[in-house]
């Protein structure tokens, strides 16, 4: 008998502390009112605001979208601005990644100058462009280039936590670019607004061409690499 009280007090505790916490998260999901986001918006049943007169919002429609675009935008450019101005200076270390692809130093030089300051006017873009399909595929530019330069890094021997370091470098890009793909569908589903493209491309059609784009470098690469044609000329005597 003792125990089975024992056992009816647990029961109602723990059906007790569900309830709270069942409560606690529609609180803190469905108030409006509140100015800070919930961490229970992001668990798996309770990230999405329910409403009476359709499904649920989507994960974009529920956070703060203006600053959560804007964090981004700044990361890239800060990323691809400091990269940049680092490349004008031709760093010395920065040859044996332009080797990787068959470029020599008497090449590289003015090709290291060139990146960088085309890093330094997609920084630019990163802050100053509206939302747009012409920001989504520089955004596929960016994450493509960033993931490229952080592979550099162990291809020319370095070790691979090289590699998962600057994982910063094109996770952000690619970040930025879903939230820009998501927000010009929801506020134009039929790309009627986009009067430059035929149609509206969505995150996955970016992701196709981001894989395009790094095949034709790995291909350009490897054909530079093995013809020599960027390859310091040895004059003979």
């Amino acid at each position: 008998m003792l125990s089975f009280n024992f056992d009816n007090a647990s029961r109602l505790q723990a059906e007790t502390s569900c309830d709270i916490a069942t409560d606690l998260s529609h609180l803190l999901c469905s108030n409006s009112s509140l100015p800070l986001a919930s961490p229970f918006r992001f668990l798996p049943g309770m990230s999405l605001r329910q409403n009476d007169r359709g499904p649920p919002e989507s994960l974009c429609a529920s956070l703060d979208l203006p600053l959560m675009v804007w964090l981004l935008r700044v990361c890239v450019a800060m990323t691809f601005f400091g990269h940049g101005c680092l490349a004008t200076k031709t760093q010395p270390g920065w040859y044996a990644y332009l080797a990787v692809v068959g470029i020599g130093k008497k090449i590289g030089g003015p090709i290291m100058v060139l990146i960088g300051y085309v890093d330094i006017a997609l920084s630019l873009c990163a802050i100053m462009l509206p939302s747009s399909a012409l920001l989504c595929l520089l955004l596929c530019w960016c994450g493509v280039w960033g993931f490229a330069t952080a592979l550099m890094r162990p291809l020319s021997g370095e070790s691979w936590l090289q590699f998962i370091e600057r994982s910063g470098n094109w996770i952000p890009a690619i970040l930025l670019l879903y939230v820009e793909s998501q927000t010009m569908l929801q506020r134009d589903p039929e790309g009627k607004l986009q009067k430059d493209m035929a149609i509206h491309y969505t995150f996955y059609d970016y992701l196709i061409l981001m894989a395009v784009i790094c095949t034709a470098m790995l291909l350009v690469g490897s054909f530079m690499r093995l013809t020599g044609v960027m390859q310091d000329k040895v004059k003979s005597k």
